[in-house]
C-alpha cells in the first residue's frame, strides 16, 4: 500500500490549523474532518527549510479548479479574509486543501455538493522565501496590485 508523502507546514501554519480546531470548527463538520485529516498528514519544518514551491500562509498562489479557468488568490487566516477576490482563507475547504500543496500538485475537495480537482500552478510569492511575513497578505496583494 502506498503511503502518500507528509505534507509540510511550518510551526506558524501548524499551529494556526490546531487553533483553528479548536475555536472554529463546531458548526462546520466536513471542515473539522478536513482539519483533522490534514493534520494528520504533516510533517513540521523550519520556515528556513521550506521549499519556495510549497503552500504555506500568506502565500500568493495560483491554481485552477477542475481544468478551467486559473486564479490567484493569497492564503490568508480567516481573521485576515477579505470577500474581495484577492483572499483564500485557509478555514474554506479550498484554502485548506491547498495549504501544503507543491507546485504542481492536484487535490480533490468537495464544493459545493460535488467533488472538485484543484491543481496548484505556482507559488507566486512565499513569505518563507522572502524570509519576512507581511502584516497581512491581503494588505500585501493590495499594494502590488
Amino acid at each position: 500500500m502506498h503511503t502518500p508523502a507528509p505534507l509540510l507546514l511550518t510551526p506558524r501554519d501548524h499551529h494556526a490549523l490546531e487553533h483553528l480546531v479548536r475555536t472554529g470548527t463546531e458548526q462546520d463538520d466536513a471542515l473539522a474532518r478536513a482539519l483533522a485529516r490534514k493534520l494528520s498528514q504533516v510533517r513540521i519544518v523550519s520556515p528556513d527549510t521550506m521549499p519556495a514551491d510549497i503552500v504555506t500562509l500568506d502565500t500568493r498562489l495560483a491554481f485552477e479548479i477542475d481544468g478551467l479557468h486559473v486564479h490567484e488568490r493569497t492564503l490568508v487566516l480567516p481573521q485576515d479574509y477579505v470577500p474581495d477576490g484577492r483572499c483564500i482563507s485557509v478555514a474554506a475547504l479550498r484554502g485548506l486543501a491547498l495549504l501544503g500543496l507543491k507546485a504542481g500538485q492536484s487535490v480533490a475537495v468537495s464544493h459545493g455538493g460535488r467533488i472538485e480537482r484543484l491543481r496548484l500552478m505556482d507559488v507566486l510569492y512565499q513569505p518563507e522565501a522572502e524570509r519576512h511575513v507581511p502584516q497581512t497578505a491581503c494588505d500585501r496583494a493590495a499594494n502590488d496590485g
